[in-house]
């Protein structure tokens, strides 16, 4: 099964092809079903016009090249690549399954089509050919990408939530402002690595608590204090 759904896009622009040939489509990574879907490409005859680029090593580059982005994924969380498009200034076209949906504003800085649905995703790549307006949509998409998806910005919460499950687990209550995480801001004996379902199970009907303890692994923990705090 290709749960990145590149058999979708490839089925979706078999019927593209139909109403319009003023495209190219490169398809980039490597896989072990890259030769059905070669050959998927073959028995729709757009052979001309889809190309498998094989690894690129510099994603980001070859974004500026292109005008539309489509992450069919059937199964994914919210992968980096599409704020990477959204970075280069396209609004990108994500399938409609877990993470993705919430990664994009519909018809602002980006579109989602439902999973698995070729002529959804023809009828969208359609408009966006025809409508030279509407995809620079992706000039939105870059300033919302640049504001709240860097990696500077990922990094900074991600450390910031960790702070945080430190002093919840070592009985801290309320709110706690960020001053408060400075160096030596929390109580000199710290915590060993602990399961981040740990800590919400102090908070009584938290129903994240469940769901991490069933989809995480028993061995997976925090990091331990001392790293996230820092000596």
């Amino acid at each position: 099964m290709n749960i990145k759904g590149v058999h979708v896009l490839i089925g979706a622009l078999g019927i593209l092809q139909h109403s319009r040939r003023d495209w190219v489509c490169a398809i980039a990574g490597i896989g072990s079903l890259t030769e059905a879907l070669q050959e998927q490409v073959r028995e729709l005859g757009i052979e001309d016009r889809v190309f498998f680029t094989g690894k690129i090593d510099n994603i980001p580059a070859a974004l500026t090249a292109a005008d539309i982005y489509v992450q069919p994924s059937l199964q994914d969380t919210q992968p980096f690549s599409v704020t990477e498009a959204r970075l280069a200034g396209i609004a990108p076209i994500v399938a409609g399954t877990a993470g993705m949906p919430e990664m994009v504003q519909q018809g602002v800085t980006g579109f989602v089509v439902p999973p698995e649905d070729n002529a959804a995703l023809a009828a969208q790549l359609e408009q966006l050919l025809g409508d030279d307006e509407l995809r620079i949509t992706g000039k939105q998409a870059r300033s919302w990408a640049a504001q709240n998806r860097s990696l500077d910005g990922m990094a900074a919460g991600t450390l910031m939530a960790y702070h945080k499950a430190v002093a919840l687990h070592q009985g801290k209550r309320g709110c706690i402002s960020d001053r408060s995480w400075r160096k030596g801001a929390v109580s000199s004996r710290l915590p060993d690595a602990f399961h981040p379902a740990d800590v919400l199970e102090l908070m009584p009907g938290d129903p994240l608590a469940l769901t991490l303890r069933e989809g995480l692994p028993q061995n997976y923990s925090i990091p331990d204090a001392q790293m996230v705090i820092g000596e």
